[in-house]
């Protein structure tokens, strides 16, 4: 392989603006019920979904280059050198489906279906 391919997918936009159409939602309900328990619960609710929406891992992906198959490229990269690899088994037939990975000695690992590209993708690139 010449190149180094690059599979990087963000944060999806959807998750951004439902979390923000929650938290909106939360504040309007916590206006108009001026009762302090309601106000203490919606805050607390409003700073819970703040937190887990930033603590989350934002960013997966994979790198593939002429040597390493790298795993969660941009959060916590696990470099797996290819001849270690002997297949790719997808776990379920659909468009989201996880794949195990399985190593040449018969271990297997889980990758999420996020960390992928479309499976057909996939096959091209490891080909």
């Amino acid at each position: 392989m010449e190149n180094v391919y690059e599979y990087r997918m963000g944060i999806g936009h959807r998750l951004t603006w439902l979390a923000a159409i929650a938290v909106a939602a939360l504040l309007a309900f916590a206006m108009d019920n001026q009762d302090p328990l309601i106000l203490g619960t919606v805050w607390g609710l409003c700073a819970a979904i703040i937190i887990w929406f930033l603590s989350r891992s934002l960013v997966a992906g994979i790198r593939v280059d002429d040597r390493y198959f790298t795993l969660t490229a941009w959060r916590d990269p696990k470099p797996v050198p290819l001849e270690d690899i002997d297949y790719l088994c997808m776990t379920h037939w659909t468009e989201n489906s996880d794949v195990m990975l399985v190593y040449a000695d018969g271990t297997e690992e889980h990758i999420p279906a996020g960390d992928l590209p479309d499976i057909q993708l996939s096959s091209e690139v490891m080909a």
